[in-house]
């Protein structure tokens, strides 16, 4: 292995492409390969700062993607940063419901850039109340109306208006970037 590669390794800008290879790495540190890739783990004793790539996100309870649900902040997974590249703060919550469903499927992890503000046509995760959590595409049409619309191949499913005081009721937590699959636990 050439040394440039280790200092990529080890500074997080890329990830040994070979299973192999992280087989003998998770093997000398004495870790699980799931270890090696999934946790804060750094490779190097040298360095103080745990490298992006090896960074986790929390998954923060269930959004709703339906009628709404109460927003939970429990933490209940630790998933791999899939978008260690983005420089923001990441978080993920478990999507509840089909309202989103041409864009990301019940049960999957939504990964959330946090932020406070988002452009029309993004989705957002908007807190209404302060209690109930939802992933909706995001539309200010005025200073005094929000559009929060579905983006669902079930027909059942509509756009919720918010006009005047009650755009008071919502608070913009994050904007959605991607999502990925919950993984089975094995063990």
């Amino acid at each position: 292995v050439k040394r440039i590669n280790i200092t990529a390794w080890e500074n997080g800008k890329t990830t040994p492409s070979k299973f192999g290879m992280i087989k003998l790495i998770s093997d000398l540190f004495n870790v699980t390969c799931d270890d090696l890739l999934f946790s804060n783990l750094r490779l190097s004793p040298k360095t103080s700062k745990t490298s992006k790539l090896f960074q986790s996100i929390t998954v923060y309870g269930k959004v709703c993607a339906g009628d709404g649900i109460e927003a939970f902040e429990d933490p209940i997974d630790q998933i791999a940063n899939p978008y260690y590249r983005i420089k923001q703060e990441l978080f993920a919550l478990q999507v509840h419901g089909d309202s989103m469903n041409n864009v990301v499927d019940d049960g999957m992890y939504a990964i959330i850039e946090k932020k406070e503000t988002v452009n029309n046509g993004e989705i957002a995760v908007v807190l209404i109340d302060n209690e109930v959590g939802m992933l909706k595409r995001f539309y200010q049409l005025d200073e005094s109306t929000v559009v929060l619309k579905p983006d669902s191949t079930n027909p059942t499913h509509k756009a919720m208006i918010f006009e005047n005081e009650e755009i008071n009721r919502l608070k913009i937590l994050g904007r959605y970037i991607g999502h990925v699959s919950p993984m089975l636990d094995l063990k």
